[in-house]
């Protein structure tokens, strides 16, 4: 086949640049920037607490690092506070919770959405709202259930052998559920894990039996197995509401199993935070990298008050 008109006029890909789109884009930008404005007016960015009285929310589960968990107690003000790329994910994520809430209530009807409740009945100073709690007509087994929405990645290393045996869900996840649900007098707590990007077929197949595994993941667990996560949480929040009543700077110290007892972040401003563990003679016997600090809110507060 000959190609008869000359296209020698036609734009070409550098070969060293691409096609990159323009620095400043008009469209696109304005449209997010009023989406951003919306979100804000919404109340989006500084929801109340539960309880307004009490100073822990259970959505602090997920901060892990000793430090950050105090600037938030602390009412410290954000030296990174949310940004319109960060509410974009957020926005997202709620979006799909809120479809899959929905569709859930016409399922069951008489299930709670969103209730109160109130940490104090297991010694924490502090209160969250659970996503649904439903109630079994035959057995009377209250169980809550916890959505959670994530980018394609972590969903893989949560849920499928991308990259070795699948981690489960978040600690951070399965201990604001677990407070949630003893708070709620739940007996079982179900944490559905929902993707924004579905992982491939093959994939999916080694761990599901349905397509829709592809994005979706669920664990199940009884309220006993989470005692002794709820107990380790009402010491570790009990320690640092005695740091910000005495206002003693805590070191930033990571509380995860992920990571071994001990973990400190040294330089929070690193792309990939370091951590170390000291001995009794303060030699460094492990170390590590922390991506938690690249979306810390308390980032550049937390290296301007030094170690």
């Amino acid at each position: 086949m000959r190609i008869q008109n000359n296209i020698s006029d036609l734009p070409t890909a550098s070969v060293d640049n691409g096609v990159p789109p323009v620095a400043d884009p008009e469209i696109g930008v304005a449209l997010a920037q009023a989406w951003f404005d919306q979100y804000v007016d919404d109340g989006n960015v500084d929801k109340a607490r539960a309880l307004p009285e009490l100073p822990y929310r259970a959505s602090y589960a997920s901060k892990r690092c000793n430090r950050q968990l105090y600037y938030a107690l602390a009412g410290t003000p954000e030296s990174e506070p949310l940004g319109i790329a960060s509410a974009w994910t957020m926005g997202l994520g709620t979006m799909v919770h809120e479809h899959f809430q929905a569709k859930y209530l016409e399922m069951f009807p008489d299930a709670m959405v969103e209730p109160v409740g109130d940490l104090r009945v297991m010694g924490i100073a502090g209160s969250g709202h659970a996503d649904l709690v439903v109630t079994d007509k035959d057995t009377g087994e209250r169980t809550l259930v916890e959505l959670k929405t994530t980018g394609g990645f972590s969903f893989k290393m949560m849920a499928t052998t991308f990259k070795g045996a699948p981690q489960g869900p978040r600690f951070g996840y399965l201990l604001q559920s677990a407070m949630m649900a003893k708070a709620l007098d739940c007996d079982k707590v179900i944490i559905v894990l929902l993707s924004l990007e579905p992982v491939s077929a093959s994939l999916a197949e080694q761990y599901s039996e349905h397509e829709a595994g592809r994005f979706v993941a669920e664990w199940h667990y009884s309220i006993e197995e989470l005692e002794d996560l709820i107990d380790d949480e009402r010491i570790r929040v009990s320690s640092i509401l005695n740091h910000v009543d005495t206002d003693r700077l805590p070191s930033r110290t990571i509380v995860d199993p992920e990571f071994p007892v001990g973990a400190t972040v040294t330089a929070p401003l690193a792309s990939r935070a370091p951590w170390v563990v000291h001995d009794e003679q303060n030699n460094i016997v492990d170390s590590g990298q922390y991506w938690g600090c690249a979306y810390c809110s308390f980032r550049t507060k937390c290296h301007e008050d030094g170690e």
